[in-house]
């Protein structure tokens, strides 16, 4: 495979940032990557990657940039790059990558309409860590697979491969385990594997049937009991109201979610859910 990738310099961006990573991740004989224009032989030259510089796109020739299409095309570097490895299927379903893609292929104003909120708020997401990553990437000229640079970008790189793969497993165990149970009148969902993060997805789960639970039901991460959590912030749910049920080891103060103390049975967490809705058990 490419054993150099030339990406541009400047102004850095999650896009370039995350593409680099990702390349770093599943191309183990880059040995170098360099931050200025690609020349004509480099873009003819199948053995290095030319990421969202260059404008050409052409998978055969490991040349992705996306800054040649017409405007309104929803592409950047990194969405060319997680379909040419196989991860946009499982990508796409993830918020925060269909925000960078938006952000990166038509800007902070289609951004915020579809996130329905300012450009400005887009921003002050924008935290230290974000801020302080880029920065660094920036100022780099060229650097070794070896630095520890690289080998922060490659790590994140196989963080992105592993969210993928993650998200597709997990998508198919609560296919397989999770219930949907209604609970004086409410929608829950009952996902009581002893698995690590059980909470994980739930929100992909949802849209994927094209419902919305009112609470999900999980094992609790911090003790050996199941851990009740309302969906909607909006919602009726108020965990607050069973606070001082035996069964209950700790109800947040916000009233958003609730643990029991042991592995009660699931009658008793539809009566303690019923209570949490407002509502008489069943």
């Amino acid at each position: 495979m490419a054993k150099k990738i030339v990406t541009h310099g400047g102004s850095a961006h999650m896009d370039d940032l995350l593409s680099v990573g990702l390349v770093l991740a599943l191309d183990d004989e880059v040995k170098e990557v360099e931050r200025r224009d690609p020349t004509k032989d480099e873009l003819a030259d199948p053995d290095v990657w030319v990421l969202d510089v260059g404008f050409v796109s052409d998978a055969k020739l490991l040349n992705f940039d996306h800054h040649q299409f017409p405007k309104g095309q929803r592409e950047c570097c990194f969405s060319l790059l997680a379909k040419h490895f196989g991860l946009d299927a499982d990508l796409k379903h993830i918020g925060w990558y269909n925000a960078l893609v938006t952000m990166d292929a038509l800007g902070p104003q289609a951004a915020a309409k579809e996130l329905e909120c300012s450009p400005m708020a887009i921003g002050a997401l924008h935290g230290p860590v974000q801020r302080w990553i880029l920065e660094e990437f920036s100022q780099k000229g060229s650097f070794s697979i070896s630095s520890e640079f690289a080998s922060m970008l490659q790590r994140i790189g196989l963080f992105l491969v592993g969210t993928a793969k993650k998200r597709r497993e997990r998508i198919a165990l609560l296919r397989a385990k999770a219930e949907w149970v209604e609970v004086a009148g409410e929608p829950v969902i009952f996902f009581l594997e002893d698995i690590p993060n059980p909470g994980a997805f739930m929100y992909d789960f949802q849209q994927e049937c094209d419902r919305q639970a009112t609470a999900v039901v999980t094992r609790s991460g911090r003790n050996k009991g199941w851990s009740m959590q309302r969906v909607d912030d909006d919602g009726p749910v108020d965990f607050r109201r069973i606070a001082d049920e035996a069964a209950i080891g700790f109800a947040h103060k916000s009233g958003f979610m609730a643990a029991t103390t042991s592995y009660i049975s699931r009658e008793e967490l539809s009566r303690l859910l019923a209570m949490a809705f407002g509502k008489q058990p069943d």
